[in-house]
């Protein structure tokens, strides 16, 4: 999860330069970490899923400090 947001971060911010800066010429790079963004964030939750889905129910989670 962190790499997605921080691809999602990064596309933003290239997003709102394209835009600002380019006079709303979105260059095509900038498409690429957006749908990269929402790739990773995307397995990352399908991931977390599977990992709840398969983890036994009588199975205590881990003592947090």
């Amino acid at each position: 999860m962190p790499v997605g947001l921080a691809l999602l971060a990064l596309g933003s911010v290239k997003l709102i330069f394209d835009i600002v800066g380019m006079h709303w010429h979105v260059a095509a790079d900038t498409l690429l970490i957006l749908f990269a963004a929402f790739q990773v964030v995307a397995i990352g939750l399908l991931a977390d899923l599977v990992t709840r889905a398969t983890r036994a129910h009588d199975e205590k989670p881990p003592a947090s400090a």
